[in-house]
């Protein structure tokens, strides 16, 4: 982690100075040369409505509002953990948008609904605590990268989505419809049937042999999904683990070794925790080896798990009380970026 710390002096009115100092929030909108900031709950709705396609918004620490997107824009935040979205939103930008809709380092504390049928949007070190719904019918090319999930990801019956999700953790999966959904490098839990025209390279399957309610289900890959150097166990109690393997290992394309928490994990064992990182043990790294000869999961392959935003970052505002008798108000600027 690289930090820098700036101390600026900048000149300001009295009036404008007092509305620095006391907002918490700050959505900052870049369009060509001119940058303009935005202040409170609703900064990032500001931000957005006064956007062109193709513009950048940058948002603070701190949680804002969520709303209706509707242009193609790129949004940045602090990180995952730190810039949230407290509110459900929905992305609905138009199919005709021929601007790239790009987020990252941001966290959903409610619902994610995709609309959008825009070209190939991809989401960046993103979390997503309480669901993501995509409602199309016919999105294609979306990309998650270093990504994590807590709660369900579906894609509905009528879908025939394209996505891809590369070094991501997703705690529930479902694909019912006719889309074909890549994973590459991640983790993936949930009930394998659901896992409809889905393909596996050099990931780790979490799946289950009960339902919801503990009664045994001898649920295995559907016939049509591909599963390549991957490994894969039940996150139930052992009296069902037989019937686990054998179950999944009567699935489609399946290049698959059985395994168990203990065998694959340092840590991790099925339930999430904002402090898990998901590294395999020592053993693991060397046994379960990828297509190219890397380990599986998030931190094999090219673009291994990293939460940090690539971009620097404002991590810490000090902002002076009261301007000095020359007008001048004293700030204060931590900014942090990744390696």
């Amino acid at each position: 982690m690289k930090k820098f710390l700036l101390v600026l002096i900048i000149t300001l009115i009295s009036g404008v100075s007092e509305i620095v100092a006391q907002s918490t929030l700050v959505a900052t909108l870049t369009h060509e040369d001119v940058i303009t900031m935005f202040y409170g709950s609703d900064a990032f709705k500001s931000a957005h409505d006064n956007a062109a396609s193709g513009d950048i918004i940058t948002l603070s620490n701190g949680q804002f509002s969520g709303f209706d997107i509707t242009k193609a824009v790129t949004i940045r935040g602090a990180g995952m953990n730190s810039t949230c979205i407290k509110s459900a939103m929905y992305i609905k930008i138009p199919e005709s948008d021929s601007y790239k809709f790009s987020m990252e380092g941001v966290g959903f504390l409610r619902e994610l609904y995709f609309y959008s049928s825009c070209s190939d949007p991809y989401f960046l070190k993103c979390k997503f605590n309480y669901g993501v719904y995509f409602e199309g019918s016919s999105l294609k090319g979306i990309l998650f990268v270093n990504c994590i999930s807590t709660s369900a990801i579906n894609f509905k019956s009528s879908d025939s989505s394209t996505a891809v999700f590369s070094h991501c953790y997703l705690n529930e999966y479902t694909s019912n419809g006719n889309g074909s959904i890549q994973f590459i490098n991640s983790i993936v839990k949930g009930t394998l049937c659901n896992f409809h025209n889905s393909s596996f390279v050099n990931c780790v399957l979490c799946g289950t042999s009960q339902d919801r309610y503990g009664n045994q289900i001898f649920a295995r890959l559907p016939e049509e999904t591909i599963a390549m150097n991957c490994t894969a166990f039940s996150y139930n109690s052992n009296q069902y683990y037989n019937s686990f393997i054998y179950s999944i290992m009567q699935g489609g394309r399946i290049d698959c070794s059985t395994s168990s928490y203990e065998d694959v994990f340092k840590n991790f064992r099925g339930t999430y925790s904002d402090t898990e990182t998901f590294e395999l043990t020592d053993e693991a790294k060397a046994k379960y080896l990828g297509t190219d000869d890397t380990e599986i999961g998030l931190y094999g392959g090219t673009y291994p798990y990293n939460p940090t935003p690539a971009y620097p970052r404002i991590t810490k505002m000090n902002v002076a009380k009261q301007t000095t008798g020359d007008d001048k108000l004293s700030v204060e600027i931590e900014v942090s970026a990744s390696e």
